[in-house]
């Protein structure tokens, strides 16, 4: 089995991924890990002293004025993404690619364990309806996690972000938006991480 783990930065972030690597290898010592992250974050410390390998990227911060890096933001997704990729194929890891539309998933009610939406939600038409289909396919007792923009209403550059982030054809959310649409679904457990223009938010269905 290959498996390939995502997650860095900070500790915070890398650790979690290397707790779920060496749960792997304790069921199963013949998996085959490969960690995906930067050159600027402490798992090239953190990863290599574990004893997995460590695949490198591209960085893409998301530019918090509207300077020519905001300009520049999709071809270096674009390029993140293609890094990705190849990593993927090199690793050998096993995943199915569906193509569909976010607002109607192709998948029965309680399809999946665990479903989640990273660096997306900004650029859809409808992203509240695409939340809700994801919380629509989710198990019971599975867990529900986006990564999005945020709209900090004390952020003093609010509006200028929002102004920026709106040329460019992505969409700012405010800190409740997830955060609500989750609890009206009737979801449980519902955490929420701010770091300046971008939040995390995860959540569980009661099963």
């Amino acid at each position: 089995m290959s498996v390939v783990l995502a997650g860095g930065g900070t500790a915070g972030h890398v650790e979690p991924a290397m707790a779920v690597a060496d749960a792997l290898v304790a069921l199963d010592p013949q998996v085959r890990i490969t960690a995906l992250g930067t050159a600027r974050g402490l798992e090239t410390k953190l990863v290599p002293e574990r004893g997995y390998h460590l695949e490198l990227i591209t960085p893409v911060p998301l530019p918090r004025k509207p300077t020519g890096d905001l300009a520049r933001l999709p071809a270096r997704v674009l390029r993140a993404v293609r890094q990705t990729r190849a990593v993927l194929d090199n690793a050998g890891a096993r995943t199915c690619y569906v193509r569909g539309d976010a607002r109607a998933l192709p998948f029965a009610d309680e399809t999946f364990d665990a479903v989640c939406c990273f660096g997306a939600l900004y650029l859809v038409p409808e992203p509240f309806r695409v939340a809700r289909e994801m919380v629509r396919v989710l198990r019971a007792g599975g867990r529900i996690a986006i990564l999005t923009t945020l709209a900090d209403e004390a952020d003093p550059l609010r509006h200028v972000v929002t102004g920026g982030a709106r040329l460019i054809g992505v969409r700012m959310f405010d800190r409740h938006a997830f955060v609500d649409l989750f609890s009206s679904a009737g979801l449980v457990d519902i955490e929420q991480q701010a770091q300046r223009v971008l939040q995390f938010v995860a959540a569980g269905k009661p099963g």
